[in-house]
């Protein structure tokens, strides 16, 4: 599969089951061997890892439940995080995942010029580096409404991850999950107080 920085429709015959892994920034180059712009075989691709030992794995498993912890124990063996990336670029990622979102390239990385980072995004992540900064915060926000969902108003919140206004995080929020950050605040306090009245 693709790399995929917004929300997507995936339409999937009947009886299909899918198994969904989310990979760390730059861990799709390093696993298959280059970018993927498409879904892509396994067995095409220029990879040093194993990919029929994974396969037939998969194959033995009982169930999707099993498939997942297969193929987490795969990747944990194999060590695929962002090891892989060059360091400063690593650094870079990193900085840009702790910054409140509204901070220039420049004042997160000194190493690299611009032109070079801009290269190094393409290369790894398959992005420009402001939208993986929009990404990063976005996924700030959901984890701050995941896990303290009436902790603060969202225009605090907006304030807080760098926004410059409540329409301007709901516009962004909305442009990768297809949803807005209250209906998806709604979504979170639903699950839980179904969990808890459970």
């Amino acid at each position: 599969m693709p790399d995929y920085t917004e929300a997507a429709s995936i339409t999937l015959l009947p009886d299909s089951q899918l198994v969904g892994i989310c990979l760390q920034p730059g861990v799709a180059t390093a696993l298959f061997g280059q970018r993927p712009e498409a879904a892509i075989p396994l067995k095409e691709l220029e990879s040093p890892l194993d990919w029929a030992q994974l396969e037939n794995t998969l194959l033995l498993q009982p169930n999707l439940w099993r498939q997942a912890l297969a193929v987490y124990r795969w990747l944990k063996q194999h060590k695929l995080d962002q090891e892989y990336l060059p360091e400063p670029f690593a650094t870079l990622l990193q900085n840009i995942a702790n910054s409140s979102g509204d901070e220039k390239l420049g004042q997160l990385d000194s190493f690299f010029n611009p032109r070079t980072i801009e290269r190094q995004f393409k290369q790894y992540i398959g992005i420009s580096p402001k939208r993986y900064q929009q990404l990063a915060r976005v996924n700030r926000v959901m984890d701050q409404l995941r896990h303290e969902p009436n902790a603060m108003p969202l225009t605090d919140i907006a304030h807080h991850m760098g926004y410059s206004d409540q329409a301007h995080l709901s516009r962004e929020f909305k442009a990768f999950n297809r949803i807005t950050p209250k209906q998806y605040r709604t979504i979170i306090l639903n699950r839980d107080s179904s969990s808890t009245s459970a």
